[in-house]
Formats: structure tokens, sequence, C-alpha cells
């Protein structure tokens, strides 16, 4: 009985490792195909457009916990944009960052102004990678900062 007990144990415990790393956008979020709205949202909401390049049916788990990084770090001060990494940035970010390099691997996030004409920050893969924390305090710096602009503002 022992025997049985572990031998399924075992069979359980490697489902999980051999399973696809999947996750999902939080509710409030929209596809590149929902610019519009999302780009309204963010007017009405005074909020900066976060453009989050994934892809959600990845098969790394570094991918995966950096994007969800990224999801945790972006979804309560801006407005939450997935971009397939099949497909990239919209056209209008693209011209916003001039060629700025976004790294050799996904995800990463690209945050601008709601009008998609200033770019606030950038964040790649290998900048987490490196040290989460530090990937990030610029943009969340640039991020505060447009919002208390934004919320003085008549």
């Amino acid at each position: 009985m022992k025997a049985k007990s572990l031998w399924v144990a075992m069979f359980v415990g490697v489902g999980p490792l051999t399973a696809l790393a999947r996750f999902n956008m939080p509710p409030k979020s929209y596809t590149s195909a929902q610019m519009a709205e999302a780009a309204e949202t963010a007017r009405r909401e005074r909020k900066p457009i976060a453009f989050l390049v994934t892809d959600l049916n990845t098969d790394c788990p570094l991918a995966e916990d950096a994007s969800k990084e990224i999801i945790k770090r972006m979804r309560g001060d801006t407005v939450l944009v997935y971009c397939p990494v099949t497909q990239g940035l919209p056209e209008g970010v693209k011209k916003v960052i001039r060629g700025q390099i976004m790294g050799r691997y996904y995800p990463y996030v690209v945050v601008t102004d709601p009008e998609m004409t200033r770019l606030l920050g950038f964040v790649r893969y290998e900048d987490i990678d490196a040290s989460a924390s530090k990937a990030f305090r610029d943009v969340e710096k640039a991020i505060k900062e447009f919002l208390r602009n934004a919320r003085a503002a008549p």
C-alpha cells in the first residue's frame, strides 16, 4: 500500500512541473485591439498607459514570472494594455519609443501618457531578471510624477 501511495504521489507531482506556464491579464485590462477604449479610459482616469508585450501562453516560467511582476507593479496606477508578442506594440507607441532597444526577450512594458505622445519609461525582461526593484525604479517614479501632475491639473 505504501509503495502504491508513493507511486501515485510521484506521478501526480510530475504533472505541475510539465504543465504550461499560463496566466491571465487582470479583469480591467485591455488588448491592443481595444486601444481607443484604453486611451479613453486613461484620459478619463488621468492615468498613463502601460503596454505589456508578452505571450499569455508561454511555456517559460521565467517569462511568466516577469509578466506577473509587471502586472503587479503597473495595474493600480496605469491603464494596462496587453500586446501579443507576435504583434508587438501599436504603431503610435512605436513612434514614441523612437528606436529604444526593448531587449532580446519578452516580456517588456512601455509606459506612455494617455495620448501616447510622451514616453514615461520602459522596463525590459533583462532588467527585471537582473533586479526587479532597480528595473522599475525610474518608471515608477515617472508614473507617480505623472499622476501627481494630472491630479493637480483642473
